[in-house]
């Protein structure tokens, strides 16, 4: 009896450990060679950076009680190290500008760099767009978006998209 309980454990880990391979885990699901969320409720990719707080309605993410101009929104993208990526948020806020950047390690030590800088309106979304390529030995790769004051933000969509062919760095197969 203890055999099989042992074996039917090992089943289920197994499954387990499958089926979050398959899907990137628990907060980023990858399709293919792209990140999308739209804040429509069908997915959540995102997760809280910082000290803030996030509220999704209506199809808007909107980022309020910044602390520090850095807090806002994560997208984990692990799955895309080794790879040059296209960055696209649709954005508005009445911070003079709204930054996208990449957060990620190496050996240790984090390293932070800006994807790109768009200027934006209180009242109307703007595109904000760059491209960047994630080290191959980077861990805990993010992009996140922030800007350089602590008003508040509000993100329509966010798409995270490799460029060119994947290159698979952490040995599972993207359809």
């Amino acid at each position: 009896m203890r055999k099989r309980l042992v074996s039917v454990v090992a089943l289920v880990l197994a499954a387990a450990c499958f089926l979050c391979s398959c899907t990137g885990g628990a907060l980023t699901k990858v399709t293919g060679t792209v990140i999308e969320e739209n804040f429509d409720g069908s997915t959540k990719y995102y997760r809280q950076n910082g000290d803030c707080k996030i509220t999704v309605k209506d199809g808007e993410a909107t980022i309020t009680d910044r602390k520090t101009s850095n807090a806002g929104i994560e997208f984990p993208c692990d799955e895309f190290r080794g790879n040059d990526i296209m960055v696209t948020a649709s954005v508005k806020s009445e911070n003079p500008f709204v930054r996208l950047s990449l957060r990620y390690e190496i050996f240790g030590n984090t390293s932070y760099v800006t994807i790109a800088e768009g200027n934006t309106l209180s009242q109307s979304f703007l595109p904000v767009t760059g491209d960047i390529s994630i080290p191959a030995n980077a861990t805990n790769a993010v992009v996140y978006v922030e800007a350089g004051d602590v008003m508040d933000i509000t993100v329509r969509s966010v798409r995270i998209e490799v460029k060119g062919d994947y290159n698979d760095q952490i040995g599972r197969a993207h359809v």
